[in-house]
């Protein structure tokens, strides 16, 4: 039995004997609902902070602003290691943006999407006259939780 069907089943015995009253049922309807509008924004928000990023480009740095950390990430251009194009999948193939994905010579990653971010195709150009190294069209890996990315130090 799912967690779900067993909370279900626990407020009806609760509540069974007084849901003939017809505010009762109005006001365990409305508990639901609110439940349900509530987790779903949740999950929303969550998905529009992973992926939301503001990026400044300067004469010799690169400024990433990532609103899951609350944290700017600000970085030389010569601390980068390369970076790679690719597409990220939302859903099961129902909707796809381009991304760029930055290497950092210190190991970590950051992934910005044409969707959430508008300069995007700026920063390529940015990173090219850079002579930032490319490492060419990299296709969306999934891991456990999060994505596998190829060309990180392991």
């Amino acid at each position: 039995m799912s967690s779900v069907t067993m909370l279900g089943y626990v407020f009806l015995k609760i509540f069974g004997k007084s849901m003939t009253n017809l505010k009762t049922s109005v006001l365990f309807s409305a508990f639901f609902f609110i439940l349900f509008i509530g987790y779903f924004t949740f999950h929303l928000l969550y998905f529009f902070c992973f992926y939301f990023k503001y990026v400044v480009i300067e004469k010799n740095t690169l400024s990433i602003f990532e609103l899951k950390n609350l944290k700017i990430t600000k970085v030389y251009f010569d601390e980068l290691l390369g970076y790679s194009k690719s597409e990220v999948y939302f859903g099961k193939y129902t909707w796809k943006s381009k991304s760029i994905i930055i290497y950092y010579k210190s190991g970590k990653v950051s992934e910005i999407t044409s969707s959430f971010v508008s300069n995007v195709q700026l920063l390529e150009k940015e990173l090219k006259n850079r002579k930032v190294k490319n490492f060419g069209f990299e296709s969306y890996n999934t891991g456990w939780f999060y994505r596998k990315y190829m060309f990180t130090k392991k």
